[in-house]
């Protein structure tokens, strides 16, 4: 198994239904990009 942890990070948002849509679109952009280095390093043979 494989684990890659990222920096915490605070969204800038604001209240109600859409900051909570912004805020879940910004985590989402913080886990892709997780994922795309995650599978940068597999390709490299990293652990």
């Amino acid at each position: 198994m494989t684990v890659r942890v990222g920096e915490p990070f605070a969204p800038d948002v604001g209240p109600g239904r859409a900051g909570l849509a912004e805020a879940t679109e910004h985590i989402r952009t913080a886990l892709a990009t997780l994922v795309a280095e995650l599978d940068r390093d597999r390709e490299r043979g990293h652990p």
